[in-house]
């Protein structure tokens, strides 16, 4: 038989389970305290965590760039025991390189000097790439030009020769006319 509402117990479908109240900031004793604090500790956690390694190097790089040199700084105590002060360019007069050299980051493990000679050479090989171009272009021009004269030329050779022929069927159909035409007078 079913069980019916009346004996006390709540219906598996009500929503009698919202009205208890569970809101954080409700902590009943320490070690719930603790747990709270734990869980917020470790989400704060992994949420710094979702960022890439790579962006939270950058992101401390661009600070530390930011940030100028303080007095309490090693290297600057020693600059200014030798007379720098700040602002100033290096050197004897002062008119030496005035801010930090720059941060230049290296993607790869290729040696210090590898990658400017990779650059160095990728930019003489577009060079030679481009003279290649250049020069098989200026050849396609004159091939082209050429073409278009040797067929002019051809043409030209194929209707003169066409006009010889002309000119010597008549000149034959001529010659036939005549020694027909004395033929018939020799014999009249």
């Amino acid at each position: 038989m079913a069980k019916s509402n009346d004996q006390g117990d709540d219906d598996y479908m009500s929503d009698a389970f919202l009205a208890i109240d569970v809101r954080p900031s409700l902590v009943f004793d320490k070690r719930d305290a603790r747990k709270r604090k734990i869980e917020e500790e470790h989400k704060e956690r992994v949420k710094k965590a979702k960022k890439p390694v790579k962006t939270i190097e950058k992101e401390r790089r661009e600070e530390g760039l930011v940030k100028e040199i303080g007095s309490d700084n090693k290297g600057f105590a020693m600059l200014a025991k030798m007379g720098y002060v700040k602002g100033m360019g290096l050197g004897k007069d002062g008119g030496g390189r005035a801010q930090p050299v720059s941060v230049e980051l290296k993607s790869g493990r290729g040696g210090v000097g590898r990658d400017s000679e990779k650059k160095r050479l990728a930019d003489a090989k577009t060079r030679v790439m481009a003279a290649l171009t250049a020069s098989k272009i200026q050849v396609d021009k004159t091939n082209r030009g050429d073409f278009l004269q040797r067929m002019s030329t051809k043409f030209s050779d194929v209707e003169i020769e066409r006009d010889v022929e002309k000119c010597q069927r008549a000149c034959w159909g001529l010659d036939q006319a005549k020694v027909n035409n004395s033929i018939s007078t020799m014999f009249s």
